[in-house]
């Protein structure tokens, strides 16, 4: 899998992000009286942080150097960065945008209608986003930003932790928490479902097979893997988790 332009070296954007997130968690936090948000971003940032450190470390992602405001930013920093930016926030905008867009009893007060406006508004920013810093061509086998191998044997033994705890999980949760697991899934595939196909028209995000590029169907399975699989399934434990640990409150 591989990333290129901004996304992958734009550290600014991803302490940016990272702030929004926290805003955001705290913010919910004090209006609504609950701790679900920062929890899920927490769990979210926390998660995904280790999971891009361990690859690095491993090798399973080979990166260029990370750059914060011009300076070299250590390995570990920039992890964190893509953690929370990439992982928690990814999962609270998912979990925000479904409690209010299928609104049942997770959030007073607002209105579903402009809760989908702001949704919609927000994916135009993020394609618009992706569409500023296209290129002119994928840069096949070239000098990128991130190169990651997709199917090793330790993301294959995740996948299967993965799958064996969404089994327990419907099992396991009450009706209205597996809902809102449901629309905080759903919400992810759309949003990141899109934003994907914005960095493939810029050329940003594309599949290789040794040092050529995939063929069109290959790259469409892997790319949908990415989007179904390793954004939305594997996000909802974030959610899942705490709840089953009694840190998130049932409704």
């Amino acid at each position: 899998m591989i990333r290129n332009g901004l996304f992958g070296t734009n550290f600014e954007a991803k302490l940016f992000l990272s702030i929004l997130g926290i805003i955001i968690s705290l913010y919910d936090w004090k209006k609504n009286k609950r701790k679900d948000y920062p929890i899920v971003f927490l769990y979210g940032s926390l998660f995904w942080f280790a999971v891009e450190f361990i690859i690095q470390l491993q090798g399973t992602r080979d990166i260029t150097s990370a750059t914060l405001f011009g300076t070299i930013i250590p390995m570990w920093f920039a992890a964190l960065l893509r953690g929370i930016s990439e992982g928690g926030l990814i999962a609270l905008m998912g979990l925000l945008f479904g409690d209010r867009i299928f609104k049942k009893t997770y959030v007073k007060g607002g209105s579903k209608i402009i809760t989908r406006i702001v949704f919609i508004v927000f994916l135009i920013l993020m394609v618009i986003s992706s569409l500023s810093q296209a290129l002119p061509y994928k840069d096949i086998n070239g000098d990128v930003a991130s190169r990651r191998l997709m199917f090793d044997s330790g993301a294959m033994i995740a996948f299967t932790l993965l799958f064996a705890f969404i089994i327990f999980w419907i099992y396991k949760a009450d009706k209205p928490a597996k809902l809102r697991s449901l629309y905080m899934f759903l919400v992810m595939v759309v949003a990141s479902g899109i934003w994907t196909l914005a960095e493939v028209f810029a050329n940003t995000r594309w599949v290789e097979l040794g040092t050529a590029r995939a063929p069109f169907i290959v790259e469409f399975l892997v790319l949908s893997f990415d989007v179904i699989i390793e954004i939305a399934l594997l996000y909802v434990p974030f959610f899942a988790i705490p709840y089953l640990f009694g840190l998130i409150k049932k409704k």
